[in-house]
């Protein structure tokens, strides 16, 4: 992941430590984590602002989600 100002350049990059689909991305801006959902099992992970996993939310298969958000303006463009 890499962030830019509105100008933009670049602010910073991070990597995150697990395989996950860049379809949603989300950012709780208050406890300063992303949201994403992991690859292979299709759970929510939580990762923090080195992108290190902190947790894992697990989602029943029969509502595996296309896409998600964790509150108000979370939803990050993906490009």
């Amino acid at each position: 992941m890499v962030s830019y100002d509105l100008e933009g350049r670049r602010i910073k990059g991070t990597a995150l430590a697990s395989d996950v689909l860049l379809d949603t991305l989300a950012y709780d801006s208050d406890a300063r984590e992303f949201y994403a959902q992991l690859r292979e099992s299709r759970d929510i992970g939580v990762f923090d602002q080195q992108g290190q996993l902190l947790r894992t939310i697990a989602i029943p298969a029969a509502e595996k989600p296309a896409h998600f958000d964790v509150g108000p303006r979370s939803f990050l463009r993906l490009f």
